[in-house]
């Protein structure tokens, strides 16, 4: 669906593929939350994004029953191909949308791999998923190259990463001057 010609669902399925790898990645990072206030801010979250989207719904109940359906499909799925490889990201190449027309998919998927780069380094700072950040340099709407440069200077910033930007660099650098 990350690749439907409807944008709505493309930019609805995009968004809900990257909460739920973000939340992979967070939960594998730290498996358990011990802080009581952590809780209360990521459930406080989910409740106000609720009622945001129960403010947003349509009033069509049969239309909303089938979304309803097809997310659970989807993340079911997601959550299943995530528990026999949790190490790698499956679905990364079909869901995130360096090709997407839509400016706000772009800038919504270059956010959930800097979120990435920050929780998982390790694993995401590898040329697979650099070229990704590095050809958003060149998109023509400045508030994802933005995003886009906030996120490679985040990791430009840990001296520790800055040996597996070395390729990423040279391959990029007239971009990035």
């Amino acid at each position: 669906m990350s690749s439907s010609q409807i944008r709505s669902f493309r930019h609805t399925v995009t968004v809900v593929a990257l909460e739920v790898e973000t939340t992979f990645q967070w939960s594998r990072k730290r498996p358990k939350l011990s802080d009581a206030r952590e809780r209360a801010e990521i459930s406080g979250r989910w409740k106000s994004r609720d009622k945001e989207l129960e403010a947003k719904a349509p009033e069509d109940g049969e239309r909303r029953t089938k979304l309803v359906e097809f997310l659970k499909e989807f993340v079911d799925g997601y959550v299943l191909e995530h528990l026999q490889r949790p190490e790698i990201l499956i679905n990364f190449n079909r869901v995130f949308g360096h090709r997407d027309l839509d400016p706000y998919i772009h800038a919504k998927c270059v956010h959930a791999i800097d979120l990435w780069f920050k929780k998982y380094p390790g694993h995401f700072l590898d040329a697979a998923y650099l070229r990704y950040v590095g050809w958003v340099l060149s998109d023509s709407n400045t508030h994802v190259r933005h995003e886009d440069v906030k996120s490679l200077s985040g990791v430009y910033k840990q001296a520790g990463y800055l040996g597996s930007l070395n390729h990423f660099t040279e391959r990029f650098k007239p971009r990035l001057i």
